[in-house]
């Protein structure tokens, strides 16, 4: 049996699916299998899936209709055989020391990678500024703060955690899938590291899914999922520093959920929007992540106005930002 599992979902990606396939055949390390996943491509990804599984016996095929990307990482860890887990991008591609880097060192049950952020303007890298330590949470608080966490392909994982514990992708959401997968595995893991370099090519296009609108009952289900995972690390990891910080995300993305209220696209009934402002005046919030408007709209939320007028208030606010997004137009 291969001792890694490299899992690529694939999705109409023709123009870019054999930069990202030949970049794994030709990694410095050898003992691995490939699993492709074509959810349902409606191009031709699906038959460059078959060719490299047709020409090289490390390539496995899956061809399923359309589910999204969680949806095709799950069918890769059903079928997966490695004893390590690993995650491909296909519109992305890895440099030949990849796999072998994250060998090159002590290991742990999660052991992560700096990448390289590939844009029109050049690659930056990121790396880590300090070594890990040896205590499991003060390891994960770190990499929370350096937002290292939330991608699942500059890691690799111990595929018995996954598997003896049934953990998957959550089907239900779209955005921070990557960050629930990683953080349901670090409450059955013991053990974190990292290698300082930065082998994975992470390619950012133009109206990628990570910058698409998202309903405002998405946001709300995976902030709560997010924080109650974080409380269960917590729970098995006593850590005062990372509880106060879990906190203080969950009520800043609420923070942002209010804003998100206000967008054209999902403009929400008065009801839910005054339900969204009576919390946030109830929230303890250390404001300095936030974006501009929205610490302008947290600080009108904690005034000591009737709601009406703090619902009217946002709405300018919207209208004098000229959002696209929002209901109010200039």
């Amino acid at each position: 049996m291969p001792k890694v599992s490299i899992i690529v979902p694939v999705y109409n990606v023709e123009s870019k699916l054999r930069r990202c396939l030949d970049s794994i055949k030709h990694q410095d390390y050898s003992d691995f299998e490939c699993i492709l996943v074509d959810d349902g491509s409606s191009d031709i990804s699906g038959n460059i899936c078959d060719e490299y599984a047709h020409s090289d016996r490390r390539f496995k095929v899956l061809h399923q209709k359309n589910h999204g990307v969680s949806a095709a990482r799950n069918a890769g860890l059903k079928v997966a055989l490695g004893d390590w887990i690993l995650f491909v991008d296909s519109d992305d591609w890895v440099s030949s020391q990849f796999i072998s880097a994250f060998f090159d060192g002590s290991m742990a049950d999660i052991v992560f990678q700096g990448l390289m952020k590939d844009s029109l303007q050049g690659s930056k890298p990121i790396l880590f500024d300090h070594n890990p330590t040896h205590v499991f949470v003060e390891n994960l608080y770190y990499l929370e703060k350096k937002d290292l966490l939330g991608w699942c392909w500059n890691k690799m994982f111990r595929s018995s955690i996954i598997k003896e514990n049934n953990i998957c992708y959550p089907e239900n959401i779209s955005l921070r899938e990557d960050a629930v997968f990683t953080l349901q595995v670090l409450c059955h893991a013991n053990s974190i590291t990292w290698r300082n370099v930065a082998y994975y090519h992470y390619v950012e296009t133009v109206g990628s899914l990570m910058t698409k609108l998202r309903p405002y009952e998405e946001l709300a289900i995976c902030n709560d999922i997010l924080y109650n995972l974080r409380c269960e690390v917590v729970r098995l990891h006593p850590y005062n520093e990372y509880a106060i910080w879990a906190k203080n995300e969950f009520f800043k993305y609420k923070a942002t959920i209010v804003r998100y209220a206000f967008y054209r696209k999902y403009y929400l009934s008065r009801t839910i929007r005054y339900c969204l402002l009576k919390e946030i005046t109830h929230m303890v919030l250390d404001i300095q992540g936030l974006g501009t408007t929205d610490q302008l709209i947290f600080k009108i939320c904690r005034m000591p106005l009737p709601l009406y007028l703090k619902d009217t208030i946002i709405n300018i606010i919207a209208k004098f930002h000229g959002h696209k997004y929002y209901k109010g137009q200039i």
